[in-house]
């Protein structure tokens, strides 16, 4: 990491910056390392909300821990395809989950509510337990999803 207030500070954090600002190491210079991408597995399990409940993700779960965020959008790659996620959060409207599900997998979604029940492509559904997820308070799980896309909203 580069010390403020030397010549050599860049606002970045490199293995070593020349006196010119170009990177010191020649072409062999990192300046993206491993240990500052943490947060990307962490984006696409706990923001977006996709991880596997079983390897391979033959069985995953969609479970978005939105905060103050309003909206995320994303892909999750698995070896049958990508689980493609979208989701909005509003105080007027609730939240709707948006979920594809790759061929040869089933999801389960877990979404944030204090209603009682949901709605799974608009037919209002009684929450499930998930196989092996203890689930967090406050959120209502549905599924087994098959194959295909899905829309689950809560008020």
């Amino acid at each position: 990491m580069l010390l403020e207030n030397t010549p050599y500070y860049s606002g970045g954090v490199w293995e070593y910056v020349a006196q010119t600002g170009l990177p010191g190491l020649g072409l062999g210079t990192s300046l993206a390392h491993g240990w500052s991408s943490g947060a990307t597995p962490a984006l696409s399990m706990y923001v977006l909300g996709g991880r596997p409940l079983t390897p391979g993700y033959k069985t995953f779960l969609v479970e978005p821990q939105p905060g103050d965020l309003t909206w995320a959008s994303g892909r999750v790659p698995t070896p049958q395809g990508p689980v493609a996620i979208d989701w909005t959060a509003s105080a007027h409207a609730g939240f709707t989950l948006k979920v594809n599900v790759p061929p040869g997998t089933r999801g389960y979604a877990g979404v944030p509510s204090t209603a009682a029940h949901g709605k799974v492509e608009g037919v209002t559904t009684a929450p499930v337990t998930v196989p092996g997820h203890s689930g967090l308070d406050g959120y209502l799980y549905f599924g087994p999803l098959a194959p295909g896309s899905h829309r689950i909203t809560a008020g």
